[in-house]
């Protein structure tokens, strides 16, 4: 037989409230500020300025900048998941294949504003949408 050690908090409701509502407040900064570094890696990227500064990659730039490797790297799948368009009615979208679809199926209307939208909101996590453009610039 086994016995978890549980304790109980010795907080009241109301102490344990304002630490609760922080970390919220601390969570909700943090995904703002991955967004604001997926579009600002997507600028980067997509100008090239990263080279310009004597990066040799994203993550390598990111370093230079006080921002660790790993972080860049998240940064830059979110802002390939946030980048990609849903395709339209016709089965076009904006991008990918020589058949005019990426190549992405049912996920590609995941992907973009709406992802965008969802984690701000907390609803799909930064690193998940991440994971989700590591997938876009596997199937380019």
């Amino acid at each position: 037989m086994f016995v978890l050690a549980f304790e109980i908090s010795p907080g009241t409701p109301d102490e344990r409230a304002a630490p609760v509502l922080e970390f919220q407040a601390t969570a909700a900064d943090t995904r703002r500020v991955a967004l604001r570094g997926a579009h600002a890696v997507l600028n980067v990227l997509r100008t090239g300025a990263h080279h310009d500064a004597g990066a040799s990659s994203i993550a390598h730039f990111g370093e230079l900048n006080g921002v660790p490797a790993a972080v860049a790297r998240e940064w830059a799948n979110l802002s390939l998941a946030i980048a990609t368009r849903p395709s339209t009615d016709d089965g076009s979208s904006g991008g990918g294949s020589a058949s005019g679809g990426s190549g992405l199926g049912s996920l590609e209307g995941s992907l973009g504003p709406t992802l965008e939208v969802e984690v701000a909101a907390g609803t799909v996590p930064v690193a998940s949408a991440a994971i989700l453009g590591e997938i876009v610039a596997v199937q380019r």
